[in-house]
C-alpha cells in the first residue's frame, strides 16, 4: 500500500504545480479523487485562483488568463466540446488539459497526429489570445486510498458486472437455459462481440489496471472469476504495453478481478458488523461523490435562539490532513461496531480533557449511544466554538456515527426476517416461505411496507439461497403485485405494471443463478449443526480465506490468464510433467479488484485475512456500497445498462 500511496502523492504534487494563478475545472471523479487525496486547500495554498465545475456553463472571470482541466473520462467528442465552449467564453493564455486516462484509451482514428496534439491544436483554436498555448497530458489521478488496505476509482462506480443472461443475449440465444451451460455461455464470449459502448468502458477499466501496476512496478499473475471480469482479465493479459512493461518490472504479484453479482446478499443485508456500513447505509451521499456521506452537523451549529434553521454545509468522513481523523475512519471500518464506538468515545473525552471543557462534567468512558451524544453536545459552537474549530474533524466523524446508530434501531424488524431467511435452510420452513409468510403477516396487519426494503429482501433471497420453486416464486409475484396496485406511487421508479414485475423476477433469478456455473465457491452460506447455526460468509472472505490457505486447496473456479510464453510454457508442462499450477499467494502481493462496489464489512474481512498470512492484500473495487445501489442499479428504469 506504501507504493500506491507514494505514486499517489508524487501525481498530486505533480498537478499542483500547475496551478499557480490558474482556474481550475475538475470533473465530478476528479472533485472526489481531489476530495480524498489532498484536500481543497493545498489547490489553493498551490496558488490557485479558483476551483469550479467541469461544465459549459462555467467560464473564467474577467481578467482569468490561466486555466487547468483534470478530467477522469476519455477525452471524446462531448468532452471536447465543452473544454471549447469554456474556452471561448473565457479569456485564457494558457490552458493545461489534464486527463486521467492513458493516451492510448483516447487514440482513436488519431492519424498522423496523436489525439492529445489534435486536442490540443482544437483547444488553441478557440482560444481569442493571439499567442494562447495549451497542453494536454496525462497524469494516473484516477483512484484513491480510503484506508490502510483499501483503494477506491470512482470513475467506473456505475459499471454493473453482467449476468449469464446478459451474455446469452449477446450470443443471441434464448435468455433461459437451454442448450449450453452457463460456465459454456462464459467461455464462448469474446470482447469483440461486446456493444461498442461496453467496449469502451472495459477498455478503459483495463488501461487503469495497466498503469496501476506499472505504477507498483509489478509484473502480475492474472486470475479472475465472473463474467466481467474474465473479459478485462483477459484483454488485460494480452494487452502489447503491458507485455513490455512486464519485462521491466523488478517485483511480482497476483491480480486477482471479480464481479460483485456473484454475492448480492451482504451488500443488501442489514446485518453489518461496522460502523462505517451503517453510516453509509443510513445517512445520504455527498453530492457527487461515491465514497462519502454528507452529515448534518446542525445539533452543534444551531443557533437555539433562532426559530428558523439556518442552511449548513454538510459534514463529511474525509479529512486528508488530520492523523486522527484518519484513524478513528479506519477504526470505523476494520473494527466491529461496539469496538469502534467505544473509541470514538475515548477521542471525544480525551479532547474534552485536553481542551477542559466544562470541568464539572464527570467524564465517563463506554461505547453507549446516549453517553457520546451527551460528550458531543458539550462542543455546540455557541458554547466551545474555539473547540469546535480545532477538532472539526473529529467532530464530524463522531456525529456520522452517533446519527446511522440512532436510525439502525428503527430497522430491526428486517435483520430479524433476514435471520429467518438465513437459517431456514438447515429447518423445516423454506427460506422462501419465510419472506412469503412475513409480507403475509404485514398484508393483514395492514402494516406499510417500504417497496425497498421488500427489493432488498428478496435480493437477499435469491442471492443467499439461488433460485426459487416455481410456486413459491409466483406467491411472491401475487403478492407483489398487490402491494403494488395499492402503493403504485411509491414503486414506480421501479416497475409500472405486471410486465413489470416480471422482470423484476427476471433479474432476481439472475442474481439468483450468478454462482450456477461455479463448483467451489457456489455456496455463501455455511452450513450449521445442533450447536452452531447457518451463518453467511461473503463470496470474498470464502475466496481470499482459500487463497491463503497454508494447505493450498486447488481453486477450481479461479481462472489463470496466461501473460506470456513462460506462463504458456509452464500450461503445456504441468500436463507431463510436476510442475505446480499458479496460485494468487505464490507472490508476496495480492491485489484484488472487485468490479461493482465493496462493503466495509467486506474490507474489514479482507484486513483480517491479510493479517494472519504472509502475505499483503491490497483491496481495490469502484465505490463504496449502499443496499440502495443495489436496488437502483439492478432493478430501477433509470441504471446505467449497456443496449445488448
Amino acid at each position: 500500500m506504501n507504493g500506491l500511496k507514494k505514486s499517489q502523492s508524487a501525481s498530486w504534487d505533480a498537478l499542483l504545480q500547475h496551478v499557480s494563478k490558474a482556474v481550475v475545472f475538475l470533473d465530478d471523479f476528479s472533485a472526489e479523487c481531489l476530495h480524498w487525496s489532498i484536500s481543497v486547500d493545498s489547490v489553493f495554498k498551490a496558488g490557485a485562483i479558483a476551483i469550479k465545475d467541469f461544465n459549459a456553463f462555467e467560464c473564467g472571470e474577467k481578467g482569468d488568463t490561466k486555466a487547468v482541466f483534470v478530467l477522469s473520462r476519455q477525452l471524446n467528442d462531448d468532452v471536447q466540446d465543452t473544454i471549447c465552449d469554456i474556452v471561448e467564453a473565457s479569456q485564457f493564455h494558457n490552458c493545461t488539459v489534464i486527463c486521467t486516462s492513458k493516451p492510448i484509451v483516447n487514440q482513436q482514428n488519431a492519424g498522423e497526429k496523436t489525439v492529445f496534439e489534435q486536442i490540443q491544436q482544437r483547444i488553441e483554436y478557440y482560444m481569442k489570445y493571439k499567442y494562447a498555448r495549451c497542453s494536454v497530458s496525462f497524469l494516473p489521478l484516477m483512484e484513491f486510498s480510503v484506508c490502510s488496505n483499501l483503494f477506491i476509482v470512482p470513475a467506473f462506480s456505475q459499471l454493473v458486472p453482467m449476468f449469464t443472461t446478459d451474455l446469452r443475449k449477446i450470443k443471441g440465444l434464448s435468455s433461459k437455459a437451454g442448450e449450453h451451460s452457463d460456465s459454456d455461455i462464459v467461455n464462448d464470449v469474446y470482447f469483440e462481440m461486446l456493444p461498442s459502448e461496453m467496449q469502451t468502458e472495459y477498455k478503459l477499466m483495463i488501461s487503469y489496471l495497466d498503469d496501476l501496476c506499472e505504477r507498483l512496478e509489478i509484473n502480475e499473475d492474472i486470475y479472475c472469476i465472473g463474467a466481467t471480469s474474465q473479459q478485462i482479465a483477459t484483454q488485460l493479459a494480452a494487452l502489447p504495453s503491458a507485455k513490455l512493461r512486464r519485462k521491466a518490472a523488478s517485483k511480482r504479484a497476483s491480480l486477482v478481478v471479480l464481479d460483485r453479482t456473484l454475492d448480492l446478499a451482504g451488500p443488501v443485508s442489514h446485518a453489518s458488523e461496522t460502523i462505517a456500513d451503517k453510516i453509509f447505509e443510513f445517512l445520504p451521499r455527498l453530492k457527487g461523490h461515491t465514497a462519502d456521506v454528507a452529515i448534518d452537523m446542525s445539533m452543534l451549529c444551531s443557533n437555539e435562539s433562532n426559530n428558523k434553521r439556518s442552511v449548513l454545509s454538510p459534514g463529511c468522513l474525509s479529512q486528508p490532513e488530520d492523523n486522527t481523523c484518519h484513524d478513528v475512519l479506519n477504526t470505523l471500518i476494520m473494527s466491529k461496531t461496539k469496538e469502534s464506538l467505544m473509541e470514538v468515545n475515548r477521542q471525544i473525552v480525551d479532547v474534552i480533557a485536553k481542551e477542559k471543557i466544562n470541568p464539572q462534567v464527570s467524564m465517563k468512558m463506554g461505547r453507549g449511544v446516549d453517553l457520546l451524544k451527551s460528550h458531543l453536545e458539550l462542543f455546540n459552537v455557541k458554547k466551545s466554538s474555539k473547540a469546535f474549530e480545532q477538532n472539526c474533524g473529529l467532530l464530524q466523524l463522531s456525529v456520522a456515527c452517533l446519527q446511522s446508530l440512532q436510525q439502525q434501531q428503527s430497522f430491526d424488524k428486517y435483520k430479524l426476517l433476514e435471520k429467518m431467511i438465513l437459517q431456514a435452510k438447515s429447518g423445516p420452513t423454506s427460506p422462501s416461505a419465510c419472506l412469503i409468510d412475513s409480507y403475509k403477516d404485514n398484508a393483514a396487519e395492514k402494516t406499510s411496507q417500504d417497496a425497498e426494503e421488500m427489493l432488498r429482501s428478496l435480493v437477499y433471497l435469491y442471492s443467499l439461497h439461488g433460485t426459487i420453486s416455481r410456486e413459491d416464486e409466483d406467491e411472491l409475484k401475487e403478492l407483489l403485485t398487490d402491494y403494488v396496485a395499492s402503493n403504485n406511487e411509491q414503486m414506480q421508479s421501479y416497475f409500472d405494471s405486471k410486465q413489470g414485475i416480471d422482470a423484476i423476477f427476471e433479474q432476481l433469478n439472475n442474481i439468483g443463478m450468478a454462482r450456477e456455473h461455479l463448483k467451489q465457491f457456489r455456496n455463501i452460506v455455511v452450513d450449521g449443526n445442533d450447536v452452531f447455526p447457518c451463518t453467511y460468509k461473503s463470496f470474498i472472505q470464502h475466496l481470499l480465506e482459500q487463497i491463503v490457505d497454508s494447505s493450498k486447496p486447488e481453486l477450481t473456479d479461479l481462472q489463470h490468464r496466461s501473460t506470456g510464453l513462460r506462463d504458456r510454457l509452464k500450461t503445456s508442462f504441468r500436463m507431463f510433467m510436476n510442475v505446480s499450477k499458479p496460485r494468487p499467494s505464490d507472490h508476496p502481493l495480492l491485489i484484488v479488484f472487485v468490479i461493482g462496489g465493496v462493503t466495509c464489512s467486506e474490507v474489514k474481512a479482507v484486513n483480517e485475512i491479510s493479517n494472519k498470512s504472509n502475505q499483503e492484500i491490497l483491496l481495490g473495487s469502484t465505490c463504496f456500497l449502499k443496499p440502495s445501489d443495489i436496488v437502483d442499479k439492478v432493478f430501477s428504469n433509470n441504471s446505467n445498462n449497456f443496449n445488448l
